[in-house]
Formats: C-alpha cells, structure tokens, sequence
C-alpha cells in the first residue's frame, strides 16, 4: 500500500540526506539541513496521504485516472523507474503515488476541482494551498540538492509543518469528542510520519465529508 515504503524511500529527498551527512565539517550547517530534511519528510509524508485519501474519496476506484494529469503520471512513472532502475512493468498506482512531489500535489488539486471542497480545512483556499505545496518543494529541491538552508527556510518549514500538525489535531478532537486528555493529541502528532497515529487514524479524518 501507499504508506508500507515511503519512509524507507523517501525519494527524492533521502540520498542527498547521506551525502549532507558525509560532510563532517561544518557541523551546525549539517544539523539544520538534518532538521530540515525530518521537516520535509514529515510534511511530504503527510501531504501525500491527505491528497491521496482525498482522491479515494471523490473519485473512487478511479481515482488515479481522474485525479492525476498525464504529466503527473509521467513524471511519478519517471522516478520509481529511475529508483527501481528498470521495472516498467509495476506501475500500480498506489506505489506510484509514493513518487508524487508537493508540486505532483499542487498540480494534482489545481487538476481535480473537486478535490477543492474535501481539502478545505488545510487552507483558507485551494489557491492558498498550492501555493504552499509549492513553496514546500522549492525547499524539498534545496534539501535535496544538500544546498544551505536560510534562517527564512527553516521558519516557513516550522510554520507550515505546525500548521499542519494542528489541522491533524483538530481533526482528531472533533472526530473523538469524548477524550478527556488532549494532551494525547499533541503527543500523537509528535510520532514519526509512519506511525499509525498520523497514517491509519488523524490523517483520513482531516478531509471533509
């Protein structure tokens, strides 16, 4: 399924990780391109589960052909290839929807109008949201690229992964009322992107029916 390799993979983020960890002079610079990495990881992760329960829900079994532009398609087939070197033949979509990237994501919302109306609690608007997606993967490229990290792009990767994370939290609280201690919540979202807290339970519950 879509959530049993990410984390293992994570391209086309994880090689450049090992590289940036080679380096090791420059040691604070290394720390705040790890950091960054685990931010990116963490929202890519997210991003991808949310836009891909999205698409079950409004396009049913065929949510791959209906929600994904052919160039996405493409592009999503490109890089499994280029991680699998070769097999042309696996192409199920839920694997390959671990390739997407937050501009595959953007472009996927901009493509699928009625993905707009289930993805509403991410962002005041879809156009908002895009934006976003896109402003992630300008830094998912410099993370990739092991370039330096400003002040500025840790500060945009902090306040859209905290954005984030309490729209999975008020998710959580409207859709479990009844627990008494919401500090389970905050500690929920503070797992790692695969555990089953963020893939199996919050994450499905943030779109909207």
């Amino acid at each position: 399924g879509i959530g049993e390799r990410e984390q293992a993979r994570m391209n086309p983020v994880q090689c450049p990780r090992v590289a940036v960890n080679q380096h090791s002079g420059m040691h604070e610079g290394q720390e705040v391109r790890d950091e960054a990495y685990r931010m990116v990881v963490e929202l890519l992760v997210g991003f991808r589960r949310i836009v891909h329960r999205a698409l079950l829900r409004v396009g049913g079994n065929e949510w791959f052909e209906k929600g994904c532009p052919l160039e996405v398609r493409r592009r999503m087939l490109e890089r499994q290839e280029v991680e699998r070197a070769v097999d042309r033949s696996s192409t199920e979509s839920d694997d390959l929807f671990g390739h997407a990237t937050f501009a595959d994501l953007a472009d996927i919302i901009e493509h699928f109008a009625p993905l707009s109306d289930v993805l509403r609690p991410l962002a005041p608007s879809p156009e908002r949201l895009c934006a976003d997606l896109r402003t992630l993967e300008e830094l998912r490229v410099k993370v990739a690229d092991a370039r330096a990290i400003s002040e500025a792009d840790q500060s945009v990767l902090v306040v859209l992964r905290l954005r984030l994370r309490e729209k999975l939290a008020g998710a959580r609280r409207r859709t479990h009322p009844d627990e008494e201690d919401l500090g389970d919540v905050a500690a929920a979202v503070e797992h790692p992107p695969d555990s089953p807290e963020i893939t199996q339970e919050i994450v499905p519950e943030i779109t909207v029916e």
